[in-house]
């Protein structure tokens, strides 16, 4: 029969074991939320903001930035305007917003009753492509003033940024507005100048960290360049982004569950334009023995190649490419209205031995599990054994 000191010391060396494990699986846990992750988390307090991809310093009241950073590059020392708005800023997860509209109370004290007046709206997106969109509707100048270490060269409505070391690429897109590299007691700025009557948009992407498929990550650039790409919705377990490239598209993630999305896409004006979805496949399986299914407003979708979805003009169509554990989704929306988009993944019946797992946890965090379940009964054992 085994004493209870022998007891003992097997029941404290099999609960450090599990403890072992326990490390080890929430190391792989970790591991895993931080591969493939395109969703920062923004931490704002007066007016300076920190996340995982950039950081800045906003004016609460007007909308202005200084030292907008990427990583350790600040590539806008400054961004302001000619014309003063009053608003309020709010964060969420990894989107940071700002509304502002101009006085409608003139010097006189006379309530100015016409419904044009200017407005502004700004967004952060802390993801590796550090999307800054800046919207204006009326007359005003908007002031990028670039850092030292910041090339910038125009070509018609874009402004292309490079580092002195080539380690950055970003571009400003301009919509509905003019563009001019100007400099000035040895300041260069960039100007954007927007009308009285219409709204004009500005689009900051770095595209040295966009994520997209290798293969056609240059022809996505360039359909997002074109206004051909009209938005971008990153789904992970841990949070949503959408990336408007325009300012007419709204969306909302109706449901998100493990193997399935359903979006609310809808936009004014009635052009077809594509949406890129990235999931993560944490977030939804896919692979060889995995069966894609999209439908948009009930009525699947058929598939295509990527030259087919970008160039189609009456048929939606989409492509599906999978790459560094990211499902990228390429949707092409012939008439814009409101529209409801659903994903979902499910496995083929002739699968073969590939097993599917369930939930979010990894193979080895599952596996963990197990030998700790092992553990735990081999300690039983013994226990009753000794008795």
């Amino acid at each position: 029969m085994m004493n209870s000191k022998k007891i003992v010391s097997i029941v404290m060396l099999s609960l450090l074991l599990i403890s072992s494990l326990a490390i080890i699986g929430n190391a792989e846990v970790q591991k895993e939320r931080k591969k493939n992750v395109y969703l920062g988390q923004l931490n704002y307090a007066e007016g300076n903001v920190t996340g995982r991809f950039v950081r800045f310093h906003i004016e609460e009241k007007s909308g202005e930035l200084e030292d907008y950073t990427i990583g350790n590059m600040t590539v806008f020392d400054e961004i302001s305007y000619e014309n003063d708005t009053v608003g309020r800023v709010r964060v969420h997860g990894a989107v940071l917003t700002y509304k502002g509209v101009e006085n409608i109370f003139p010097p006189e004290n006379e309530i100015n009753l016409s419904l044009n007046f200017r407005w502004r709206f700004l967004c952060v997106h802390d993801n590796p492509a550090a999307v800054l969109h800046i919207i204006t509707y009326g007359s005003d100048v908007i002031k990028y003033k670039l850092n030292n270490e910041i090339h910038a060269e125009m070509k018609d409505n874009i402004v292309y940024l490079n580092s002195s070391e080539n380690i950055f690429a970003g571009r400003l897109i301009v919509s509905n507005g003019e563009v001019s590299i100007i400099n000035e007691n040895n300041e260069r700025k960039i100007l954007i100048k927007t009308g009285k009557n219409y709204t004009t948009s500005v689009i900051f992407i770095n595209f040295a960290q966009f994520l997209a498929p290798k293969d056609i990550a240059t022809e996505i650039m360039q359909g997002i360049e074109k206004g051909r790409i009209g938005a971008n919705i990153y789904i992970s377990p841990h949070g949503v982004d959408f990336v408007n490239y325009s300012h007419e598209i709204r969306a909302q993630v109706k449901i998100m569950e493990r193997n399935r999305v359903k979006v609310e896409i809808s936009s004014e004006l009635h052009q077809g334009k594509v949406i890129m979805i990235v999931l993560n496949k944490s977030a939804m399986e896919f692979g060889k023995y995995y069966k894609l299914n999209v439908t948009l407003d009930g009525i699947p979708v058929p598939k295509g190649d990527y030259q087919e979805v970008m160039n189609s003009t009456i048929q939606a169509k989409y492509v599906a490419i999978e790459e560094n554990g990211n499902l990228y989704l390429l949707l092409y929306i012939p008439h814009f209205s409101t529209h409801i988009i659903d994903i979902e993944s499910g496995q083929e019946s002739s699968g073969g031995s590939e097993e599917r797992v369930t939930g979010f946890l990894s193979s080895s965090t599952i596996w963990i599990i197990v030998l700790a379940i092992i553990v735990i009964g081999i300690i039983a054992a013994v226990i009753i054994k000794a008795r």
